[in-house]
């Protein structure tokens, strides 16, 4: 299903419109959102349920995540350099019956370098490269662990309310299709006194309303993926698993309260729909494929933001 293939891009999108947090033009001298040089956080999922056949079998996972990123004049109002490195530890807790047990962790480095360029008439442009290397390390590193996307987009910053953008993105390998994947994308900011409304379609979509100077309720939709190499997976059948997947769409409310200087506490919750596990073999095609039960998460974090 199209929609599906999408999951893998959500967070390339997502990453892409952070860059463009970071500028502002001669009228619009107000930044419609914060740049976010540094954040940690903690997400923590409820136990799901997944149907495999006449079997079932629960998992649960926990994510901590440590990312910086700057943009860097190359020259004075007109270009700039763009640099992020995150690091994501997980964790996967399985129970394959009442007597078998098993964790699985796994590392990712995600390195995000891009030019963003100011136009005239307000508009901006960048080209952004990820390189990705995720992987239990349990092997030697290989290519299996490493992948990457591309984008470019154009964003014009139309008032002091309101500026959007078009862009295109391309990852390099996404398990639904086995192989590249191209799409699309769309952004929106508007922000309107204490409403704030950003979307990067089709992955995600947010709606805040500031209590105070200094508090911020929300409420999103976001896609949200994964791919991990392994060395191999414990599993109560014969299966060669040697790459795992993960999709779902996230739907819950959020609260952002700065707590001192330009730092922020992030606090999140809510249900996770529409999981879908792929599992892999040592060819890189798929060995299983099942839907996951509805879950639950809980994210906490702080943030920088200039």
């Amino acid at each position: 299903m199209y929609i599906t293939k999408l999951l893998f891009l959500s967070m390339l999108c997502i990453g892409i419109k952070t860059v463009h947090a970071q500028k502002s033009g001669k009228n619009n001298k107000t930044r419609l959102s914060k740049f976010p040089l540094f954040n940690v956080s903690h997400l923590n999922y409820s136990n799901a349920k997944v149907d495999v056949d006449e079997h079932s079998f629960k998992y649960r996972t926990e994510e901590y995540n440590v990312k910086l990123q700057t943009a860097i004049p190359l020259k004075s109002r007109k270009t700039y350099l763009f640099n992020s490195l995150s690091y994501v530890y997980s964790k996967y807790f399985s129970e394959f019956n009442q007597h078998s047990d098993a964790l699985h962790r796994f590392h990712t480095l995600n390195y995000n370098v891009g030019i963003i360029r100011m136009l005239p008439k307000y508009w901006t442009f960048s080209v952004n490269l990820s390189p990705i290397l995720s992987s239990d390390f349990k092997d030697k590193i290989n290519s299996d662990d490493f992948r990457y996307n591309v984008s470019v987009m154009a964003q014009k910053r139309a008032n002091e309310y309101f500026e959007y953008g078009i862009g295109l993105g391309y990852a390099s390998y996404v398990s639904y299709v086995e192989g590249g994947f191209v799409v699309p994308f769309f952004s929106m900011t508007y922000k309107n006194n204490r409403n704030t409304t950003r979307m990067i379609f089709p992955s995600f979509i947010h709606q805040s309303y500031a209590i105070n100077p200094n508090t911020d309720l929300g409420f999103r939709i976001a896609m949200n993926g994964s791919l991990k190499n392994m060395a191999g997976f414990d599993n109560s059948g014969n299966l060669d698993l040697n790459r795992i997947s993960e999709s779902g769409v996230l739907i819950g409310p959020d609260l952002q309260k700065k707590v001192w200087g330009d730092f922020y506490l992030n606090v999140n919750c809510g249900v996770s729909v529409s999981n879908r596990i792929q599992f892999q073999d040592n060819s890189l095609k798929k060995e299983m494929e099942v839907d996951a039960h509805q879950k639950f998460y809980f994210g906490i974090g702080l943030v920088l933001l200039k």
